[in-house]
């Protein structure tokens, strides 16, 4: 559930790869993580999701683009 002010989606770590950039990016309505290739300027919009879920399945698809796993928080 979304307090007032609270973007939809919240940029957790940015990488520039040869295809482009990626965003992991957490949906805070429901609590996934996402891949993604863009994210508007306001955070209420994203394009093209690889991929979407829980963030320890994220983070494996993470660490074979980037290179760089980063443990639960």
């Amino acid at each position: 559930m979304l307090l007032p002010g609270m973007k939809p989606y919240e940029i957790q770590m940015i990488k520039d790869t040869p295809t482009g950039m990626r965003y992991l990016v957490r949906h805070n309505t429901y609590g996934k993580y996402i891949i993604c290739s863009s994210v508007n300027e306001a955070g209420n919009c994203i394009s093209n999701p690889e991929t979407t879920g829980q963030y320890d399945y994220v983070m494996k698809k993470w660490k074979k683009i980037v290179g760089k796993y980063v443990p639960t928080p």
